[in-house]
């Protein structure tokens, strides 16, 4: 269930027969998720608040969790549907009547995270076409964003898109639902 790497010389080291497991930016209360998730094969993602999912996907990504990092997708695609639909509709500048949360015509992929990727964002994002970016602004709720329907290229200069539309107005008003304005 666990990768070898959550159990390396870097993180974890064995002592009287005992695992001693130190990731600092996991907390203690989601690591007892984690374990109620492996030794019980689910856990109620309902209970939890939107950033908390997020922080223990982040975890679980860390520890290479695989069948909770799925089971976390699958929640947040079921849950987050309509955010997803809201992008769809910027992209495809369709009236909100044309998709709901069982008309994906997309497959989210993420290409980048600047938390977690060592790696610049061109060798990630390069060559990538349709592509959605978000950012969070650093101490506050907001998020800034857009859609572009050009290919990512590093030496490429200025490539104009006067269609794509910006998604400069994300807000998260109370952890779980984003909305677009």
């Amino acid at each position: 269930m666990m990768s070898q790497y959550a159990f390396s010389n870097e993180c974890a080291e064995k002592n009287d027969g005992k695992f001693i497991l130190r990731k600092p930016n996991i907390s203690p209360r989601l690591f007892n998720i984690i374990l109620g998730f492996i030794y019980g094969g689910n856990i109620e993602l309902k209970n939890l608040q939107g950033p908390d999912v997020i922080k223990l996907l982040i975890a679980a990504d860390e520890l290479n969790i695989q069948s909770l990092i799925s089971h976390i997708h699958e929640f947040l695609i079921e849950h987050q549907a309509e955010f997803y639909t809201k992008i769809q509709l910027i992209i495809d500048k369709k009236n909100s009547s044309h998709y709901n949360k069982k008309n994906v015509p997309y497959d989210f992929k993420l290409l980048y995270r600047s938390s977690k990727n060592t790696q610049s964002f061109h060798r990630n994002c390069d060559n990538k076409q349709a592509t959605i970016w978000v950012a969070k602004i650093q101490r506050s709720k907001q998020l800034i964003g857009g859609y572009n329907p050009l290919e990512w290229g590093g030496n490429c200069g200025y490539k104009n898109a006067a269609d794509s539309p910006s998604m400069s107005n994300l807000i998260c008003p109370d952890s779980n639902n984003w909305r677009y304005s």
